[in-house]
């Protein structure tokens, strides 16, 4: 990281993101809501935009089954105290009650469950982003 730092000798966010190839919560968030609205087109745009910006596709879906558990807690009511709650601002924190109650906990059970295994699947696949889209498919199209 030393060698990224920037000529006022900060380092921003940002640029850390960038180096570590990590997608920003306010991304994974977007796409819970393209989930939950079950838009799987505009999910897989998202999933493809993210790749052209560089940001590892293992570790977007390591972040979200992590956000998904977040959720998850929220709509069980449970009074979960972990870093990543106590690390979000009052907006994040409300839209992330926000998915907690438009989901119930057996979606988010089995959305969480479907992504895990995408994760899982990318790790042997020609086409790194074909496991998550076909799970966007997957949740997205359920019930219809």
């Amino acid at each position: 990281m030393v060698s990224f730092v920037g000529q006022d000798g900060k380092i921003e966010k940002k640029e850390v993101q960038v180096i570590l190839g990590s997608a920003d919560l306010k991304t994974i968030l977007q796409f819970l809501h393209f989930l939950n609205r079950k838009q799987a087109k505009e999910a897989i745009e998202l999933i493809n935009a993210i790749i052209y910006q560089s940001v590892d596709l293992k570790e977007f879906a390591k972040m979200a089954i992590g956000l998904l558990r977040e959720v998850l807690f929220l709509a069980l009511d449970f009074e979960s105290q972990s870093p990543l709650l106590l690390s979000l601002t009052e907006t994040e924190l409300v839209d992330l009650k926000g998915l907690a109650v438009a989901f119930s906990p057996v979606e988010l059970k089995r959305i969480t469950e479907i992504i895990i295994e995408a994760e899982n699947k990318m790790k042997y696949a020609s086409i790194l982003q074909l496991p998550l889209e076909l799970a966007i498919i997957e949740i997205c199209t359920e019930n219809r």
